[in-house]
């Protein structure tokens, strides 16, 4: 995973194929993953050390073809 453009770990086989974006949620703890199939992961990157499948907390498989963007906006309720 990246931030501030510097790598700070590697969850191996995080997605059945290639990751397109990462959106950071909550600090540098909480991100999302988007893939070329559609596929948008919630992490939780504190549980990602001991074993990835406990570190995915949300799992979207709803939408079709690769997630280019996301943006994530605190101030909505």
């Amino acid at each position: 995973m990246i931030a501030n453009g510097i790598m700070q770990g590697r969850i191996m086989d995080a997605h059945p194929c290639p990751i397109h974006t990462i959106c950071h949620l909550e600090d540098n703890n909480i991100i999302a993953t988007g893939d070329d199939d559609g596929l948008i992961r919630i992490w939780d990157l504190r549980m990602a050390g001991s074993n990835k499948k406990h570190a995915i907390c949300m799992e979207f498989s709803e939408h079709e073809g690769t997630i280019f963007k996301m943006d994530y906006r605190r101030d909505l309720n």
